[in-house]
């Protein structure tokens, strides 16, 4: 009997996707529900080696109630014979920047990955360094081209020799 139930643990699992988990929501009314639903969900998902991950709601405004209580509600078969809580819950706290951490830790725990952060193209910032570079090299040209107009007999526009000049387009 226990190999059959074996058999149809094992093909079971086959069926499920290989990234499969399953989220246990603990608060005051996790396991008080009428027939014991969450209980025998809980038997099955550790009967079939899914991996389980339990968030611990602290806020008393949502249902959070302290771990002892919860502790106390919980089956007796799944804290002693399945160890229900041998792997740590990840606490949802209340605090707003606190429950942003948990959230992102939960879903990280149930195989989220971290968005990739966009960094800063290098064009934008040559384009940035080009714009920067070209307008003090405009003032720069504006200026020699003040003064040799106004001192030279050519007339001839000055430029300002930048290492990007050749030697024929000097003046």
């Amino acid at each position: 009997r226990r190999a059959a139930a074996a058999a149809a643990a094992a093909e079971a699992r086959a069926q499920l996707a290989p990234n499969t988990r399953a989220l246990l929501y603990l608060n005051n009314e996790t396991f008080r529900d009428p027939g014991g639903g969450t209980a025998s969900f809980v038997r099955r998902v550790l009967e079939l080696g899914v991996p389980l991950v339990m968030v611990h709601e602290k806020d008393p405004d949502a249902g959070g109630a302290p771990f002892h209580t919860l502790f106390q509600q919980t089956p007796e078969d799944l804290v002693r014979q399945k160890r229900l809580f041998d792997d740590l819950a990840i606490d949802l706290h209340a605090a707003p920047a606190h429950r942003t951490v948990s959230l992102r830790l939960a879903m990280r725990a149930l195989g989220a990955k971290p968005a990739r952060r966009r960094r800063l193209a290098p064009l934008r910032w040559g384009w940035l360094a080009a714009r920067w570079w070209l307008g003090w090299r405009g003032a720069q040209e504006a200026s020699l081209s003040e003064a040799s107009t106004s001192g030279s007999r050519s007339g001839k526009k000055a430029k300002l020799d930048c290492g990007r000049n050749t030697p024929a387009e000097r003046v």
